[in-house]
């Protein structure tokens, strides 16, 4: 086992240490030249390292091919939004969600707009629940330029879940709160949405989920991370 330590900002220049995550040495041998206690704060974790939310497309009725906006952070009165679990490699250095899979994504989140909102104009917003990058890809040193995939989403599911589920308590003696999931709802809320697309990976997918039925009357749909879509389109 070892341990890694994590401090966050959640507030503009506010630092929050996290508990200590302990996970097993195998999944995390390659990251940070492979010491026993790794510790990440605000050169990572900072409030200017997140990668904002974007709206990237408008969805018109009647038409199976976005208008493409850009857009970051979004204004909208009315929205599709597009979650997915947090930004990776090329999201990081861009400073824009979802780069590799943007295409895909616009072809077939117009089909489905054309299926749950035949007579609406809406935004395409993707929104990353936690905006950091949880998979710390900026961290690994592997031999020969090989890139285990799975040690890989093994870091970034238990960073992901660490924050996702990091509770501060209230000194009033209230319930306290999740401000990782805070931060994310208040988002959603804010760009009016009249539909929803949980596009997480199977391994995060139910934490946002949860998350989502706090938002009354607005309907969710599931769908595998747009990544993988073009494997759909070509079946």
């Amino acid at each position: 086992m070892i341990t890694i330590k994590i401090t966050v900002e959640f507030t503009n220049g506010v630092e929050t240490r996290l508990a200590d995550l302990r996970a097993r040495a195998a999944s995390w041998k390659y990251v940070q030249r492979r010491r026993k206690i790794k510790v990440f704060g605000a050169e990572h974790f900072g409030f200017d390292k997140r990668v904002d939310d974007m709206t990237v497309g408008r969805f018109h009725p009647g038409q199976l091919i976005l208008e493409e906006r850009n857009q970051q952070p979004p204004e909208s009165e009315s929205s599709v939004v597009v979650v997915v679990e947090s930004p990776h490699k090329e999201e990081y250095e861009r400073r824009q969600p979802l780069v590799r899979s943007r295409e895909k994504l616009m072809r077939n989140v117009a089909l489905l707009c054309g299926f749950h909102l035949p007579r609406q104009q809406a935004d395409i917003v993707i929104c990353n629940p936690i905006q950091w990058q949880a998979s710390l890809a900026d961290y690994y040193v592997f031999p020969q330029n090989e890139e285990p995939q799975d040690l890989l989403k093994t870091v970034r599911d238990n960073v992901w879940e660490h924050i996702w589920n990091h509770h501060e308590d209230d000194p009033h003696g209230e319930e306290g709160l999740y401000p990782a999931r805070e931060d994310f709802i208040s988002r959603v809320r804010k760009y009016n949405p009249l539909l929803i697309v949980n596009a997480c990976t199977a391994n995060l997918r139910h934490h946002v989920q949860t998350e989502l039925t706090r938002l009354d009357g607005v309907p969710v749909v599931d769908a595998v991370h747009p990544s993988c879509w073009c494997m759909l389109n070509e079946a």
